[in-house]
């Protein structure tokens, strides 16, 4: 939460935020690798299963795609900016 500029007391807040907002899936699996980096294909595959509309990630081998199967894939601070034109 440091990382982000939260105090660690809002992280009980902001998990239970998550929760009630979440569903869980099972990673669909993809025919063929995408990801520069194959572990990285789990977190696609569950984004498909999930009918996600964006993922929100650091991980630069998800963000160079920038796009995949109509689902957005977005830094913090790009999904932050892109909500507030929204």
């Amino acid at each position: 939460m440091r990382k982000f500029g939260h105090a660690r007391s809002e992280a009980g807040e902001a998990e239970q935020l998550l929760r009630s907002r979440m569903i869980l899936v099972e990673p669909q699996v993809l025919e063929a690798p995408v990801c520069r980096d194959s572990d990285d294909d789990v977190v696609i595959g569950t984004a498909l299963a999930g009918a996600c509309q964006c993922i929100v990630t650091g991980d630069a081998d998800l963000l160079i795609l920038k796009r995949y199967r109509g689902i957005d894939i977005f830094s913090p601070g790009m999904f932050w900016r892109y909500q507030a034109e929204e």
